[in-house]
């Protein structure tokens, strides 16, 4: 097994057969059932479904007013108990997911274009059926199609990429569960398609000023491909209504 692994690291190969500029492989299926637009996603071994509801007119009048008269978008995060490596119910108010959660909402009221929709609320429900690795960025890839599929303005598409240290000093891309472990700098980042503004940047190791610059230019490279599959995955779905609008017209 350990000659395996060397031959692999002598080749430039990672732990799952990839180059380390390559990202993992992506697969979706659009989902509105109960919803006004849904997805589900896979990114490598991460599978997640996620709803949109609204824009719906505000429940609470706290919300209106915390608001001055702007859209109040909410994620709501979900894990299923045999998502992880183990099986744990995660319950009501978990650190963890209220971290994610804030973090989400944090994304989500910058990208969507608030204005537009007043006194309203816009709930995004996020189920997590599988974690391995770069979870968060499966998210806010899953979110940004959803988005999209149901109509909600945004500024950009937002798309987001891990990068990180896996064995030795060449950077890595869409970091899975055992790399995103192994010790290294690992660093989710979360940017705007085309203006490649960050939203989002979480590193909890140190590096160099030269190292983050290398880190961002290589997210750079990964949120590129993703905006190429979210771009394709949405314009196949817009050719796909319009399709089987004309042939109902013609009926």
């Amino acid at each position: 097994m350990q000659h395996a692994e060397l031959l692999m690291e002598m080749a430039g190969i990672r732990i799952d057969g990839r180059r380390p500029q390559d990202i993992r492989r992506l697969c979706h299926n659009f989902i509105s059932m109960n919803s006004d637009g849904g997805l589900y996603l896979e990114q490598g071994l991460n599978k997640v479904l996620v709803q949109i509801h609204g824009p719906q007119e505000a429940r609470k009048k706290s919300s209106i007013e915390q608001s001055n008269d702007k859209c109040n978008a909410v994620c709501r995060l979900l894990q299923a108990p045999f998502s992880g490596t183990e099986w744990k119910k995660r319950r009501i108010g978990d650190k963890r997911i209220v971290e994610m959660e804030n973090t989400l909402n944090q994304i989500v009221n910058e990208i969507i274009i608030l204005d537009n929709y007043p006194r309203s609320d816009i709930v995004i429900v996020i189920t997590v059926l599988e974690t391995d690795g770069s979870l968060l960025c499966c998210i806010v890839n899953a979110i940004s199609l959803a988005l999209m599929e149901a109509g909600i303005c945004m500024v950009e598409m937002m798309v987001a990429c891990s990068v990180g240290f896996v064995r030795g000093p060449e950077l890595c891309l869409d970091l899975n569960r055992m790399e995103s472990s192994s010790g290294g700098a690992f660093m989710p980042v979360v940017m705007k398609s085309r203006s490649e503004e960050v939203l989002f940047l979480q590193l909890d190791s140190r590096l160099s000023v030269k190292d983050l610059r290398s880190a961002l230019e290589v997210a750079t490279i990964g949120c590129k491909k993703v905006k190429k599959y979210l771009e394709e995955a949405i314009r196949e779905r817009n050719a796909a209504t319009l399709t089987n609008s004309n042939n109902h017209m013609m009926i």
